[in-house]
């Protein structure tokens, strides 16, 4: 089984508009759909939250293949709103720590991205500028590290494949409410695409 995973509605709204579920079902505090070739898991904003909805769905279903699908912001200054990306590697702000994620054939047309998970959203063009000279990442946010930790402690395959969806800086939250439905819309038709998903 094939498990889609992300924070936000809003990052999985084309796909609840587009494709017939078979089945809404209970997950802790998040909230998962069944579809015919795969789950669609959204476990809220933030570690505690994403953490224990995740868990919840693992201590009831066994997913062979994970894809951690969502926004992140671009700490990256040749990175654009609208990119997509194939993330490589995934580092934890607080600890340092790494994991690298594989990227399948299939996702072979994308661009390749290394993604830093804090713990709050990132507004502020200083410290944007601190966390690129430090850990060398293209891209920010604020769940993935955790769900790829616990894909990797039960050896779930996992990948992840994130929109650009604002700059991370001072204007993030005006650029994101201004780009969120279009980058979930770009999202939504790579995913089709490399997972060649139908309904």
């Amino acid at each position: 089984m094939l498990t889609i995973v992300s924070a936000l509605r809003a990052e999985t709204e084309p796909i609840i508009h587009a494709m017939p579920r078979v089945e809404a079902l209970p997950c802790g505090a998040g909230s998962l759909r069944r579809y015919r070739h795969f789950d669609l898991l959204r476990v809220g904003v933030g570690e505690q939250r994403a953490v224990q909805s995740f868990k919840a769905y693992l201590e009831r279903y066994r997913p062979s293949q994970v894809v951690l699908m969502g926004f992140a912001g671009a700490l990256n200054a040749q990175v654009s709103i609208g990119q997509v990306f194939a993330i490589e590697k995934i580092i934890h702000a607080g600890s340092s720590q790494t994991l690298a994620l594989p990227v399948p054939e299939t996702f072979g047309r994308l661009a390749r991205a290394s993604l830093l998970t804090v713990a709050k959203a990132l507004t502020d063009g200083g410290e944007k500028n601190k966390f690129r000279e430090q850990f060398k990442t293209d891209l920010v946010d604020m769940e993935s590290f955790y769900l790829a930790a616990l894909c990797h402690e039960r050896h779930i395959e996992c990948f992840a494949l994130k929109g650009v969806s604002d700059l991370a800086d001072s204007a993030a939250n005006m650029q994101f409410k201004k780009n969120f439905k279009s980058v979930s819309l770009i999202l939504f038709e790579t995913l089709k695409s490399i997972l060649q998903i139908e309904k």
